[in-house]
C-alpha cells in the first residue's frame, strides 16, 4: 500500500482515507485538511495530555488495562502509580480458588514427589500476592512431571505467571548507562548498571581478552 491514511488491512491500495477509496486528487485536497484539523483540535485524555497529529493514539483508548499487556513485563507499575498517570488496571476478580496442597508442602525432591502430584491443585507460593499476575492455583502436567523426573529438577513453587515474571527479572533493562571500559577506560554504553558486579569490557578489549 501506499498514499494511505488511517487505514488498516488493505493490500496493494492506494489513496485511501479511513480505508475508503478516493480519486488522486480527492486524496490530495482532503487529506492536508484532516493533518490541519488535527492539529489544530487535538484531542485530550481524561489526564489532560494532548494528541495532535503524529502522536501514537493514546493508552486509554486500548482495550486492554496497562497491567494485562507486554509493557507491564518491561516497565512494571504499581496499580497506585498506573492509577496516577490515568491509565486502566485491572484487577482479578476475587473468587474462592480451591487447592489440595500448598507450595510449601511439596517435597524438595522429584524423587520424592509421586506420580499423583499431577492430580493435583497446588496453591502458589505467591497466593496471588504480588503484581506478577499471579493465577493463585496451578496444576503439573503428566508430561512435566515426566520432563522433572528425568532431570532431576525440583517441582516449581510458583505459577507459570510468576515464573514467568522471575524469568524476566533476570533480563537486563531497557536502559542504557555510560560506563567505561575496566580495561582501557574508553567510554561506552552499557545494559548494565554501574552497580552491577560484571566487569565490561568494550568491543576490542573483550576479544582481546577472549581470543
Amino acid at each position: 500500500c501506499r498514499d494511505c491514511f488511517g487505514c488498516i488491512g488493505l493490500s496493494n491500495a492506494q489513496y485511501c482515507i479511513l480505508n475508503k477509496q478516493y480519486t488522486k486528487a480527492e486524496y490530495e485536497q482532503l487529506l492536508p485538511k484532516i493533518k490541519a484539523q488535527m492539529m489544530e483540535q487535538p484531542y485530550h485524555d481524561t489526564a489532560g495530555r494532548t494528541y495532535t497529529f503524529g502522536e501514537f493514539f493514546p493508552i486509554e483508548l486500548s482495550p486492554f488495562a496497562y497491567n494485562e499487556t507486554v509493557v507491564q513485563e518491561h516497565f512494571p507499575l504499581t496499580q497506585v502509580q498506573i492509577e496516577q498517570n490515568g491509565w486502566r488496571y485491572k484487577t482479578e476478580t476475587k473468587t474462592d480458588k480451591q487447592y489440595t496442597t500448598t507450595a510449601g508442602q511439596l517435597p524438595d525432591h522429584i524423587q520424592d514427589a509421586p506420580e499423583t502430584i499431577t492430580k493435583e491443585v497446588i496453591q502458589c507460593a505467591h497466593a496471588g500476592d504480588c503484581q506478577e499476575q499471579c493465577t493463585v492455583v496451578f496444576k503439573i502436567l503428566p508430561s512435566e512431571y515426566a520432563y522433572l523426573k528425568q532431570r532431576s529438577i525440583a517441582l516449581p513453587r510458583l505459577c507459570p505467571n510468576c515464573r514467568h515474571f522471575a524469568r524476566l527479572a533476570k533480563e537486563n533493562p531497557f536502559h542504557l548507562w555510560k560506563r567505561s571500559c575496566a580495561q582501557c577506560s574508553k567510554p561506552l554504553l552499557c545494559s548494565f548498571a554501574p552497580d552491577r558486579p560484571e566487569t565490561i569490557y568494550c568491543e576490542e578489549c573483550y576479544q582481546a581478552e577472549v581470543t
